[in-house]
């Protein structure tokens, strides 16, 4: 036992502690910290300033409004048209396509945004056409 105990000592001496190895270890792991902190910076960067890789001028998400965990209402300008979208997790639907538009083209969607899209999607004399009224004039056609 006493020479297990002997070993194991001479091993220990042998070993010696390097004064700089926790000088090093703290250099390294800030650099990790400002590698990373970079990442996020540029992350938070690009999505302020809202340059992507997907972008589009011809289609824009004007609003949006959750409705759940992974369900949302989108107004989108497609063009001149605007178009509601249910999207969940699995599909997108058109719920409904205005004839007018619902924010003006330049305006900035409030506050009030709901009670707005509330008075569009109240019944007008053929003054707007839900995706089930195209699909149905659309398969009149000859």
């Amino acid at each position: 036992m006493s020479l297990l105990l002997l070993s194991a000592q001479a091993a220990a001496s042998q070993v010696p502690v390097q004064s700089g190895s926790v000088s090093q270890l703290v250099s390294v792991l800030l650099a990790l910290a400002a590698v990373l902190g970079l990442i996020f910076l540029l992350s938070w960067l690009v999505k302020r300033s809202g340059a992507g890789w997907g972008r589009s001028d011809h289609i824009k998400v004007l609003s949006t409004m959750a409705l759940g965990t992974r369900e949302r209402i989108m107004l989108v300008e497609v063009g001149p048209t605007q178009m509601l979208l249910g999207v969940t997790a699995h599909s997108i639907k058109t719920l409904h396509v205005f004839a007018e538009p619902v924010i003006a083209p330049g305006e900035k969607p409030g506050p009030d945004f709901a009670g707005k899209l509330a008075q569009y999607l109240q019944p007008q004399k053929g003054a707007s056409r839900t995706r089930a009224d195209a699909d149905k004039e659309s398969s009149h056609e000859p």
